[in-house]
């Protein structure tokens, strides 16, 4: 700090440090780091930014003093903030704007929640009034308010908190989060919404399973205000809302008054000159030790007492959610990655943006997050709710919004500190085979660890065999557990075909369901690009390839390949070519990626076009997320951080007959830059249908036959529509087909039966179609009529069932062969293509060709 500084701040005329309540502006200058640290050099709180465009300050006259002797160029906003916030809450009608908020059906109000008298928001007391309200309605889910401790804030006041649980008077062994609010006097709307969320939990108890198993399952903890001196002080002194008062009480002996409680935490306290600041009359001040002041000592006090797995501490604003570190911007803790993913779950419906301080705002040391993480290991975030728009005292308006805005968040922050976990399918979007394993992953976010078990649930008839169940008696925190689960799908399924089923995961306190989607074929690609050059590819700006990060050597293709990408920027890569899909069924797209898109809410979308790039579509892979881009909820993007590879994949159905561009469009906002995205191995393929054909020399009278094939026409008549005067009947065990009857039971080929034919003379019958993938049956107990599942002849031998040692005896449908090994009667060996054999089971089982 220079000394000329120094010497301004120490020798401020007494009339200016006076306690007196003060004027304040709203002012804006550029935003630039050494603007940023001048401000903070002066102990001046910045109350929102806007990267690489301004800050907006809300200083007093001390402050604004301060700030004139810089020579930074400024422009008054606001002259008298205090009085902008009054006057745009006086003369409104708050029960009739209530009432129509609550009536709209777009919030969920809580019949307990009302604005306060305070321009909308609750005075001190009002808020120590609806805390006996809850407790008067619901005894039995919330303790009585009570202080944490007999010691009290330096003008005699108790911080009282509240526990809601499902036996509220006992301290259970259940994982334990701590909400906070009002630790800055003027931030009213965070203890608003904590009110709306306390009864949102208390009047759902019972009537919505989600709040039911949270209540069951945790601890909940609530200090709805954290700086009760300072907020009465902005009541007094502005009783109708606007107060600026942003510290306690404490007078500091220089004429000044007021600590900032969120630099007087411990960890890191006072660590430089930039995060807070040592003089008294500073809106940042950090008080003369860690610890100094009661409030922070009596939060320190609970937090040693519970233990509280994960903490979420509301201020305002700048709708953002932070997390440690907060004292450097250069350092990042060790579960960062965690930290980020828990955040991504806490701003998905808010879209709030997420980091550390110092990569959205700007450092801070002494806070409370930083403190509760770094001594005791809880997860702790920060909340800014409400926008620059919004201010400090938003329009009562804006309060319902604000308070619903932060429900979910509210809700997920109880989740996270119990067991929580995320699910990805790892199989292919095709199934080529009629039995296989089906692979996944699934990663333990919640705090907790609990046994927890995975049920699989088919939607369809698709399914013979799928394993159920699986069972986790432990997971490790942040980290991957990946595992399959073995099936076998029904006989006869068809090119193209859908299969779906049901992943449902449960532990206690969780519960998640997702609906997985595969198609059943054979593919082949249609494109590939390797992403060794760009010869297949348009771009802007920065997309190139890369040999720092790739799948498959040695290069991939990313969007910042030679460092970091820039902020407010906006790309694309596309390729230069139309894919052909014109005379294609089915088609889909697969490649690998990986990305580090924390810089803020910076995000990729896949991108689809049909009519040579005039208009585009965003495209949904397994990986992406939706509601993250404020403007687009529905749209999908990349987000966030993944370092490992995945293969991913998006159908492409809806396109097929069409041709089709495809790309990637980048977008950053004017946070910090990362590494961007990755991407390697372009494909896109397509269902294939292997030709098959089958002839059959018919006999007058009966034959038994078989045709490994599904029918390019399935229906009989058409199949049989040139034979029909050389077809009697067609019969299996299950009905019968006659040309031109009306009584018929069957009318389409069956891939998975035999038949018996019945000619009027000999012919020769010729199928085309295509080659099923069946190589399983499902049979009865007792005699069965079956198609040879094969081009060549399967020894008997070779045929197994499950369950095991089924086979009773096989016979020639209209021979004389047999295979009786209970009598030791093996003239029949092998099956014969084209054909169709009787088999008895002992009981109901699957049949199948082992290889040898």
């Amino acid at each position: 700090m220079r000394i000329g500084l120094l010497i301004i701040l120490f020798f401020i005329p007494p009339l200016l440090i006076s306690a007196q309540p003060e004027k304040y502006t709203r002012i804006e200058i550029p935003c630039s780091l050494e603007n940023i640290e001048e401000v903070y050099r002066l102990g001046i709180n910045i109350a929102f930014i806007e990267p690489d465009d301004y800050l907006w300050l809300e200083v007093s006259e001390v402050e604004f003093a301060l700030l004139k002797t810089t020579g930074i160029d400024y422009r008054i906003l606001i002259e008298d903030i205090s009085e902008f916030y009054r006057s745009r809450n006086s003369n409104k009608d708050y029960k009739a704007l209530f009432e129509a908020q609550k009536q709209s059906g777009r919030y969920s109000v809580p019949s307990g929640f009302t604005f306060g008298s305070m321009g909308g928001f609750s005075t001190y007391l009002e808020i120590l009034g609806h805390l006996d309200n809850m407790f008067e309605l619901y005894p039995g889910l919330i303790t009585q308010p009570q202080p944490i401790s007999e010691d009290t804030t330096t003008e005699g006041r108790h911080l009282y908190w509240q526990r809601i649980s499902n036996n509220p008077t006992v301290t259970q062994e259940k994982p334990r989060v701590l909400y906070t609010a009002l630790t800055h006097a003027r931030e009213p709307a965070s203890v608003q919404q904590l009110l709306y969320f306390m009864y949102y939990i208390l009047e759902n108890y019972g009537v919505d399973d989600e709040i039911t198993d949270i209540v069951d399952n945790t601890e909940l903890y609530f200090v709805p205000c954290v700086n009760p001196d300072g907020y009465v002080y902005n009541q007094m002194e502005s009783p109708q809302g606007g107060g600026m008062w942003r510290k306690n009480r404490r007078n500091n002996g220089d004429g000044s008054f007021g600590v900032d409680l969120n630099r007087n935490f411990g960890y890191k306290w006072g660590y430089d000159g930039m995060g807070s600041s040592p003089i008294p009359s500073s809106n940042t001040f950090r008080g003369n030790a860690p610890f100094s002041e009661p409030e922070t000592k009596l939060i320190k006090n609970l937090c040693e007492e519970y233990s509280f797995s994960v903490v979420l501490n509301y201020h305002s604003y700048g709708s953002v959610l932070l997390h440690p570190w907060g004292y450097v911007s250069y350092l990042l803790t060790p579960d960062h990655n965690l930290f980020q993913k828990q955040s991504r779950i806490l701003t998905r419906k808010n879209n709030y943006r997420f980091n550390v301080p110092g990569a959205l705002l700007y450092i801070v040391n002494g806070d409370a997050c930083d403190w509760m993480y770094g001594e005791k290991q809880a997860f702790a975030f920060l909340a800014e709710v409400g926008t620059n728009l919004d201010g400090f005292w938003p329009p009562v308006e804006r309060i319902i919004p604000i308070c619903e805005e932060n429900l979910y968040q509210n809700i997920m922050t109880a989740r996270l500190a119990g067991f929580y976990a995320d699910f990805k399918d790892l199989s292919p979007i095709n199934l080529t085979s009629q039995e296989g394993w089906l692979k996944y992953s699934v990663m333990r976010i919640g705090i907790s660890d609990k046994p927890f078990s995975i049920d699989f649930l088919p939607l369809d008839n698709s399914f013979l065999q799928l394993t159920n169940n699986k069972n986790y008696s432990t997971s490790a925190l942040n980290s991957m557990v990946t595992d399959s689960i073995y099936y076998i799908l029904k006989p006869g399924l068809k090119t193209g075909d859908e299969i779906k089923f049901i992943v449902d995961i449960n532990a206690e306190g969780f519960h998640f369901t997702d609906t997985i989607s595969k198609i059943y074929g054979l593919s082949e690609t249609i494109f590939f690009d390797s992403c060794s050059d760009l010869s297949a590819w348009t771009v802007s700006a920065k997309w190139n390839i890369t040999s720092h990060r790739y799948k498959s050597p040695e290069f991939s293709i990313g969007n910042a390949p030679s460092g970091v990408y820039s902020n407010n920027e906006t790309t694309h890569i596309t390729l230069s070519q139309p894919i052909d899909l014109t005379n294609i069924n089915c088609a889909w797209l697969s490649y690998y990626v990986s990305w580090d898109l924390d810089g803020g809410k910076d995000w990729v979308k896949l991108m689809a076009s049909t009519d040579d790039g005039q208009t585009w579509e965003p495209l949904q892979a397994r990986f992406m997320d939706n509601e993250f881009i404020i403007s687009e909820p529905e749209t999908f993007v990349y987000q966030g951080k993944h370092d490992d590879w995945v293969k991913d994949w998006v159908s492409l159905k809806q396109f097929c007959g069409k041709q089709l561009l495809l790309g990637f469009w980048f977008g950053s906002d004017a946070a910090t830059g990362r590494l961007g995205l990755f991407f390697d191995d372009f494909e896109v393929s397509k269902l294939i249908e292997l030709p098959a054909y089958a002839s059959f020399t018919l006999s007058n009278g009966w034959n038994a036959i078989s045709g490994f094939l599904h029918p390019d026409a399935e229906s009989l008549d058409e199949i049989f529509s040139d034979y029909a005067g050389n077809i009697l009947i067609l019969t299996n065990l299950k009905g019968m087909y006659q040309p031109g009857s009306q009584n018929n039971t069957i009318s389409n080929w069956d891939v998975t039966t035999g038949y018996f034919l019945k000619a009027s003379e000999g012919f020769n019958l010729n199928i085309s179609g295509s080659k099923p993938i069946t190589s399983i049956l499902e049979l009865k107990g007792g005699w069965n009529l079956i198609p040879v599942m094969s081009e060549s002849p399967v020894p008997i031998n070779l045929l197994k069932t499950i369950p095991a040692e089924n086979i009773e005896m096989i016979r020639d449908a209209l021979g004389f062969d047999i295979y009786w090994p209970d009598q030791s009667i093996f003239s029949l060996d092998s099956l014969l293509p084209g054909k169709s054999y009787l088999i008895k089971l002992t009981q109901p089982a699957l049949l199948f060709i082992q290889k040898e």
